[in-house]
C-alpha cells in the first residue's frame, strides 16, 4: 500500500501520470507501460533554497543548523555510523557544537570479525578489505566516544545474528518498498536496533540518522553548464522501517535545510573550476565506460572539500562495487562473509521471495541485471565551467 506520508517525506516516482512510492513498483509499471521513470523529491523546496544563505554561511554553519533541527524534532537521536567521511562528519558536527546525540550504532559482521577469519591489513585499501576499517578506524572512534563522551550510548549490532529468521514478506514491504531488490547485508532488517524499538514503545519520537552521500555534480554533454542532482539512491539508501516509518533522516538531503546540498555542490564545482584538468570527471557521457573510476575519484576529492572535520590520514578503503560472477547483490566488501557460507540459506530464501518481482521487470533496465539503477532527481543549476578561470 502506498503511504502518502512517506511519499511526502521521502519522495516518489512518476511513471506517466501515476505516482508511486515503491522503487520496484515503478520499474514494473515502466515495463508495463513503456514509459520512463522520474523521481520527485521536494523539487520546489530545493529549487527555492535561500541563495543568500548559501553564499553567506559556511558548510559548518549549515551542518550545525541541521544537527540542531534534528535535536529539536526528536526525543531520541541515533546515528548510524560506518566510520566513513559522511557519517564521521555528522558525528563531529554534533560533538563540535555540543548538540546532544543519544546513540551511535555500528553494524558489522561481528561473528566474522571475532572469529579471526579476517586479518586486518593497513596496506590494503581495496573494498574487499572493508573489515579492516573496524580495527583501524571504527573501534578507535568508539573508544574515544566511550572515554570522552560516555553519555552517548554505543551499540554494535551483528548482521549475522539469525539472518534467515528475519527474511519474510514483511522485509519486502520495507526493502522493495524503497530501494533494495538484491540481498544486502546492511539492510536494517538484519540488524534491528532494540533501543529504537524500546523508545518507540514508550511513545518517544525517534530519529535514525544516515549520512548517506554527497550530491552528484555533472556537466551536461556538449555544454559547460554544471548541475547537481540527488538521485534516489542518495535519498532512499536506507529504508524507513514499518515500526518507525517516518523516523529515517538523511542528514545532508533534507528539505528542512535545503541549502546544504546546494552549498556542497557549489564547493565541489568550485574545486573543478580551479582544477579544470580534471573536468572530464564531471561529464558522465565521457566517463560512461569508466563508471567506477569516476565514482572513486569524485568520492575521494569531494570528502576533502565538503567535510571540514575530515582527517585525510584515517584508514579508508575504496567504495564498494557489485561483483559480476557471485550472484545477485554480492559486493566486494562482503566476499569474505559470503565465502564463509554463513549466508547461503538466507540468500536462497531471499532470492526465492524476490523472484516474482524479477519476473515482472525488464531485467535489461536493471544495473548489471541485478539492482535498480539510480534515478536522478531534478537537476539544479550551478554555473558555467569556464567562469572565473
Amino acid at each position: 500500500m502506498e503511504n502518502m506520508d512517506q511519499m511526502n517525506k521521502y519522495g516518489h516516482y512518476r511513471v506517466g501520470d501515476k505516482k508511486i512510492f515503491s522503487t520496484a513498483s515503478a520499474f514494473i509499471e515502466s515495463r508495463r507501460t513503456g514509459q520512463k521513470i522520474e523521481f520527485y523529491y521536494h523539487n520546489k523546496v530545493f529549487a527555492y533554497a535561500d541563495k543568500g544563505k548559501i553564499e553567506r554561511l559556511s558548510l559548518s554553519d549549515l551542518y550545525r543548523e541541521r544537527a540542531q533541527q534534528l535535536r529539536d524534532t526528536y526525543d531520541y537521536l541515533s546515528l548510524q555510523y560506518s566510520g566513513g567521511s559522511d557519517s564521521n562528519n555528522v558525528l563531529m558536527t554534533f560533538l563540535k557544537n555540543d548538540i546532544k546525540l543519544d546513540q551511535v550504532v555500528v553494524r558489522i559482521p561481528k561473528a566474522i570479525v571475532d572469529s579471526g577469519l579476517h586479518r586486518p591489513n593497513i596496506n590494503d585499501t581495496s573494498a574487499t578489505n572493508l573489515l579492516s576499517e573496524w580495527e583501524y578506524t571504527i573501534k578507535p572512534d568508539l573508544e574515544y566516544l566511550a572515554k570522552y563522551h560516555p553519555q552517548i550510548e554505543i551499540s554494535i549490532i551483528d548482521w549475522l545474528d539469525n539472518p534467515v529468521e528475519k527474511i519474510s514478506e514483511r522485509c519486502f514491504e520495507e526493502s522493495i518498498g524503497t530501494l533494495y531488490l538484491t540481498f544486502r547485508l546492511r539492510h536494517p532488517i538484519f540488524s534491528q536496533n532494540t533501543r529504537e524499538l524500546e523508545m518507540l514503545s514508550k511513545g518517544k519520537k525517534v530519529g535514525i540518522i544516515y549520512g548517506v552521500d554527497k550530491p552528484d555534480v555533472v556537466i551536461k554533454a556538449g555544454t559547460k553548464s554544471a548541475y547537481f542532482t540527488m538521485n534516489d539512491k542518495h535519498i532512499r539508501h536506507h529504508a524507513a522501517t514499518i515500526d518507525n516509518p517516518l523516523g529515517t533522516e538523511y542528514f545532508y538531503f533534507s528539505p528542512a535545510v535545503p541549502e546544504i546540498p546546494h552549498k556542497m555542490a557549489h564547493e565541489i564545482f568550485n574545486w573543478f573550476k580551479l582544477n579544470p584538468m580534471f573536468a572530464d570527471y564531471l561529464y558522465p557521457s565521457k566517463m560512461r565506460g569508466s563508471y567506477t573510476m569516476r565514482f572513486q575519484f569524485l568520492n575521494s576529492i569531494s570528502k576533502r572539500i565538503v567535510y571540514p572535520y575530515w582527517d585525510v590520514t584515517r584508514f579508508q578503503v575504496q567504495k564498494n562495487n557489485l561483483v559480476h560472477n557471485r550472484g545477485r547483490g554480492v559486493t566486494e566488501s562482503d566476499l569474505l562473509v559470503y565465502k564463509s557460507g554463513a549466508l547461503d540459506t538466507a540468500i536462497n530464501k531471499w532470492n526465492y521471495l524476490v523472484s516474482s518481482y524479477y519476473k515482472e521487470m525488464d531485467q535489461e533496465s536493471l544495473l548489471r541485471g541485478e539492482t535498480f539503477p539510480p534515478i536522478p532527481s531534478r537537476y539544479y543549476y550551478l554555473g558555467e565551467l569556464d567562469e572565473l578561470q
